[in-house]
């Protein structure tokens, strides 16, 4: 029978484990302990990844759910065709059978929103709650990955459908009676379907937007999740401005086209259309166009200013979070991409613009005084034109200065 023998004060021993322990060992016992606490630390950080990555898909599986459901319900209350499962366009294609097909896309929306609405709750509220317990976690950079990609893909869910629900609802009131013009059978209905997208994204985004501010208030986020954070932020805001910035362009030479090009000289263009087709006018085809670039330059200022301006108001905030801000690399490659694109496409638009200008009032010109033709412009030819006039100009000034100079001229009379 073995004898177990309690370690004394000054030998070898924990106080877990109170037996006896030969030197040796204590080494051993203490990696032992150390490798033990290490794979606990790292257990939980892989269970918040799982549990995060869960919620990702889950939140995408609720929003495209609700979108559908108040789509099929916008439908039949409108009695329209049905226009496809939102965001999933290639699952539904078989369009013959409108009462089937609306079954089946409110049985998979239906599926959608059983299974990713209780997998989502179950896995954000348990990753969340740990979250606020180790105030660390708020800070993590697997949770600002979660947080600011749903932000990004919601965001750019209803700036998309945004821009299609008014493009079709400024067709369908202002530009319907305009020949040429494709505008989708029953638009009520589409625009009604893209408008319940924008609702179930602007939803969750609103959702992760107040978590976003709830963790930046509760502790300094810094390292790889401000870095994630300003990458998703900042991407964002070029998007918007980019958006505007070329609509607002298209518009502005679509006004010049027709208010001071078309004062200065009238283009007759031939009627490529089939025999007794219509073609709009010019203000017609004004019309059209800024119906089509009133979307893209709304919803792009919408979220260029709704993620600059938070952005620019952090940069002046105190202490560490502050200085983060300040220090961003990806605000600085931003910022540099801006300006540099600026600096590349305004040259070019100048020139393409200078140009359509410059034909333009040449064209007046040549219209207005066909027997002396007074416009020079950049071609080819006209360096020899005016070269040729100056050589013979010079010709006849060198011929009356040589009959000035020859001797009959001095010679007595």
């Amino acid at each position: 029978m073995a004898t177990l023998f309690l370690a004394r004060l000054g030998r070898p021993g924990t106080a877990t484990h109170p037996e006896c322990r030969h030197p040796h060992v204590v080494v051993v016992v203490g990696a032992h302990d150390q490798s033990f606490m290490n794979e606990g630390r790292t257990l939980p950080a892989v269970q918040r990844a799982y549990q995060y990555i869960v919620a990702l898909v889950a939140i995408h599986m609720v929003v495209l759910a609700v979108a559908n459901l108040l789509r099929v319900g916008a439908e039949i209350a409108m009695n329209a065709p049905s226009g496809g499962f939102t965001g999933l366009p290639f699952v539904f294609n078989d369009f013959s059978r409108p009462g089937e097909l609306y079954r089946e896309q409110a049985s998979l929306a239906i599926a959608l929103l059983a299974v990713g609405g209780p997998a989502w709750w179950l896995s954000f509220r348990a990753a969340d709650g740990a979250a606020r317990r180790d105030i660390a976690g708020r800070a993590s950079a697997i949770r600002s990955l979660y947080v600011h990609l749903v932000i990004f893909v919601t965001a750019l869910l209803v700036f998309g459908y945004g821009q299609r629900t008014l493009g079709l609802i400024l067709q369908g009131t202002f530009a319907s009676s305009v020949p040429g013009l494709f505008l989708e059978p029953a638009w009520q209905a589409r625009a009604a379907g893209a408008g319940a997208m924008v609702l179930a994204a602007a939803g969750a985004l609103a959702f992760h937007v107040r978590i976003s501010i709830a963790d930046r208030r509760a502790t300094v986020i810094g390292g790889r999740a401000a870095e994630i954070r300003h990458l998703a932020l900042y991407g964002l805001a070029v998007i918007g401005l980019f958006f505007a910035a070329f609509s607002t362009a298209f518009m502005l030479q679509g006004l010049w086209d027709r208010v001071i090009a078309d004062s200065l000289v009238t283009l007759n263009r031939s009627n490529f259309g089939p025999p007794g087709f219509q073609e709009p006018t010019r203000d017609e085809m004004l019309r059209i166009q800024l119906v089509n670039q009133i979307p893209p330059i709304l919803a792009g200022l919408t979220l260029w200013l709704g993620t600059w301006l938070p952005l620019q108001r952090g940069l002046r905030r105190p202490g560490a979070d502050g200085e983060i801000e300040r220090r961003s690399v990806v605000r600085k490659l931003a910022i540099y991409l801006i300006v540099g694109l600026s600096a590349i496409v305004s040259p070019s638009y100048r020139r393409h613009s200078g140009w359509r200008r410059s034909s333009a009032v040449c064209s007046a010109t040549h219209s207005r005084n066909s027997s002396r033709v007074s416009c020079t412009t950049s071609d080819s030819r006209s360096p020899s034109r005016s070269s040729s006039r100056r050589s013979g100009s010079s010709t006849a000034a060198w011929s009356r200065r040589k009959r000035r100079a020859s001797p009959s001229s001095f010679a007595p009379r």
